[in-house]
């Protein structure tokens, strides 16, 4: 990939992704103004384009990513949780709130409104079939606002590094 800083010379980044076999691949701006989130084959990676430096997200693996401008994060989606990054005290990205537990299963977000995300997934009464439950969670917090309570807490896989 190609990336030209504003005002810098460009140079070339190598993404493999983490080899899962998840075909999702994204590029999105962040918070950070010199930042880019990359998403390939179940891995995202924090790029900083001017330092030409990186970090992977730590979420895994990524199924999905959004921004929400308005909540000033940008949210990764795993298959059964969130993450939400943005501005730090030294005006880093870092995390800001993550879900534990939000779904067992096909967790994605459908929805961005100002600071609310919509999302969709399977719980452990629906997973099988063709039903999803509907989570609206706060972008600025991540808590759940309209939705089920999970009913999967003790459930004893945990995807994730």
């Amino acid at each position: 990939m190609r990336l030209i800083p504003h005002g810098g010379e460009s140079w070339t980044a190598r993404i493999r992704g983490e080899g899962y076999g998840i075909a999702h691949f994204g590029l999105r701006a962040t918070p950070h103004p010199r930042t880019v989130c990359i998403v390939s084959g179940g891995g995202a990676y924090l790029i900083d384009v001017v330092a030409r430096t990186w970090r992977a997200v730590d979420a895994f693996p990524v199924t999905q990513l959004e921004e929400v401008p308005a909540a000033g994060i940008i949210v990764v989606a795993t298959f059964g949780d969130l993450v939400g990054y943005g501005l730090g005290p030294d005006a880093g990205l870092v995390v800001v709130w993550r879900t534990e537990g939000l779904a067992l299963d096909d967790l994605e977000i459908v929805g961005v409104d100002g600071r609310r995300i919509e999302c969709r997934a399977h719980s452990t009464a629906t997973v099988g079939s063709s039903t999803r439950e509907r989570y609206l969670l706060d972008a600025s917090t991540g808590a759940v606002i309209e939705g089920s309570t999970p009913r999967h807490r003790g459930f004893p896989f945990r995807a994730g590094r």
